[in-house]
């Protein structure tokens, strides 16, 4: 009875402590991820933090907060851009922007400034610009409205610098941890100019679907673009909030098997949706 009684409290032991190792572990991974929450609701230095955790999660090695730079120094306060990427040619100056409205003209072209600055001040000309803004902060994401004009768009594309919300932001760092992307097809996105396209770059447009059945769950999709798809492949979906990637299990065009599937049919995939 004594022997039943002393495994019975060491099993106990192990179990308390498993408990124990399994909370500290969520509560690793809630501070890991606390900044995701901050990217949508923050604004002035918290929100910089938010977003500077989220470049260094994407995988950017040299991200630099100028404000601490230059308290650093000692240095009088300048209005400067909020963060800089130095990762390679070009460096990025980024300025980000948590409002409870819309982005002015203002809001969206400030970066231009400091880019034109730092381009006097370092004697190059390879300096980028990018605009991040957390619009309407203090409503759910899913609620808010298209946050740049189509004029702050073309102003953007015209005058070489980034534009994007933070929602952006949120969802790719999500598909980084959903589906174990390569860095370097977000990091890439970061280099471009006007809207920000907010597809990893490895993502290839192959059409549209146009159908589904829930009985069995399967899809309808037009293959427009000059592509190959073939069992096996890799399908990657980006939705309306999210993204969703599965392998192609099975092909089916006018209700037949087939192997392969090219520009102009129409095909009926399972999937796991």
């Amino acid at each position: 009875m004594r022997e039943l009684k002393e495994e019975t409290a060491r099993i106990y032991e192990e179990y308390q402590q498993k408990i124990q190792e399994l909370t500290n572990q969520i509560a690793q991974e809630r501070d890991k991820f606390k900044f995701l929450y901050g990217l949508l609701t923050k604004t002035g230095d918290e929100l910089v933090e938010c977003v500077k955790q989220a470049l260094t999660f994407i995988g950017f090695k040299d991200v630099r907060d100028v404000d601490k730079i230059i308290e650093s120094k000692g240095k009088s306060k300048l209005k400067q851009e909020d963060l800089q990427i130095h990762d390679k040619s070009p460096a990025l100056l980024i300025e980000i922007k948590g409002l409870t409205g819309f982005p002015t003209e203002s809001d969206c072209n400030q970066v231009i400034k400091y880019v034109h600055r730092r381009m006097k001040d370092w004697r190059r000309v390879d300096v980028k610009g990018i605009t991040i803004i957390n619009h309407q902060r203090n409503i759910p994401p899913l609620n808010r409205k298209k946050a740049f004009t189509e004029q702050q768009i073309n102003d953007a594309e015209s005058q070489d610098y980034l534009l994007l919300i933070n929602w952006d932001l949120f969802r790719l760092i999500k598909g980084l941890i959903d589906w174990n992307w390569n860095p370097q097809f977000v990091k890439d996105r970061f280099y471009e100019v006007g809207r920000m396209v907010v597809l990893p770059t490895n993502y290839i447009y192959v059409g549209q679907i146009f159908n589904y059945w829930e009985k069995p769950a399967a899809y309808g999709l037009e293959i427009t673009e000059n592509v190959e798809l073939k069992r096996g492949d890799r399908l990657g979906y980006k939705l309306e909030n999210e993204f969703l990637e599965e392998i192609i299990t099975s092909l089916q065009i006018d209700n037949r098997d087939v192997d392969k599937a090219v520009k102009g049919n129409k095909v009926g995939i399972k999937t796991i949706v």
